[in-house]
């Protein structure tokens, strides 16, 4: 398990000399991708659906790239979309705020999902109405940032609110299964 800053340089550099795998980036896209057909299922919805999800996503390092690089994939080779059009269902977010314009300090791994038609910075209350989020995922380590507001903006908006707190342990999760399932009244789909 590689640090953040070399662990997709790495993995590019020498996967296709030796057999490689993440765990931080292939294995927890891996274990999304099938959280998200299952909730495709669970919520009445064909896997086909999955194309057609918003994603909020609180973590850009190399998980939460990882993962929306896993689901990207799907959504192109499953589903027909193009990369440009699969890519744009993704919002990602970090200590600093959304990937948008005017953020000058990402990676380049980054750098594939950077929004050019929002700002920079942006908090997460923020980025969830100004995207439509029908999935709210976590892998951002920070521990309950899916607050009582952001978890009721979900409930709000969304029949089947979609909340997957993703980080471990327990305690840095970004909200509790208690909380996402009283704040949206027992409708939401948690992993």
């Amino acid at each position: 398990d590689f640090q953040t800053p070399h662990a997709l340089p790495l993995l590019n550099k020498y996967r296709h000399d030796y057999r490689m795998f993440n765990d931080d980036i292939q294995g927890t896209g891996t274990v999304a991708l099938a959280a998200m057909m299952g909730s495709m299922r669970a919520s009445g919805k064909p896997f086909s659906a999955l194309a057609e999800q918003t994603f909020v996503v609180a973590g850009a390092g190399s998980a939460g790239v990882g993962i929306v690089d896993t689901l990207v994939t799907a959504m192109v080779s499953l589903y027909g979309l193009s990369l440009e059009d699969a890519r744009k269902n993704f919002w990602l977010v970090d200590h600093m705020g959304l990937l948008g314009k005017g953020r000058t300090d990402l990676t380049d791994d980054q750098l594939r999902y950077q929004r050019d038609d929002a700002e920079g910075g942006m908090a997460l209350a923020d980025v969830l109405p100004t995207a439509g989020a029908t999935v709210l995922l976590g892998v951002s380590g920070a521990g309950r940032i899916f607050t009582e507001p952001i978890l009721q903006w979900m409930a709000d908006n969304n029949e089947i609110p979609l909340i997957f707190p993703m980080s471990n342990p327990t305690s840095k999760a970004e909200c509790s299964a208690e909380d996402a399932f009283r704040i949206t009244e027992g409708r939401a789909i948690f992993g």
